[in-house]
């Protein structure tokens, strides 16, 4: 039941996320300071912050941050397995297609001169 009450706490404190997010702190040292000390206690003074908008503007430094952090082969696979994708699945819809058009058999005219029995 108190990883319930923990989890409401969290919910209405998103700016622990930030601490996590960032590596300074994990979900596990909240939740032992949260059964050590409660939810009114004075150390979550220095965690959350009232008054404070916790979503702030991206900055070029921030976006440059994660781009840094991007593997760069890593997107290039899976470009690759989506493009592999696509292509699977257009191939199964031209399939399908070329299989629901009925082929007509190759029908020739008989020549003008010839006749039945020739």
């Amino acid at each position: 039941m108190a990883l319930d009450n923990f989890k409401n706490f969290v919910k209405n404190r998103p700016s622990l996320a930030k601490y996590v997010n960032s590596g300074e702190k994990t979900w596990q040292d909240f939740y032992n300071m949260y059964e050590l000390y409660g939810e009114n206690s004075e150390v979550w003074n220095d965690f959350i912050k009232t008054g404070v908008s916790t979503s702030s503007p991206l900055t070029i430094k921030d976006l440059f941050n994660m781009f840094k952090e991007v593997d760069i082969s890593q997107v290039q696979e899976s470009i690759t397995s989506i493009q592999k994708g696509i292509g699977y699945v257009e191939n199964l819809v031209k399939s399908k297609e070329e299989a629901s058009i009925p082929k007509r058999s190759s029908y020739e005219a008989r020549p003008m001169y010839k006749y039945f029995d020739d």
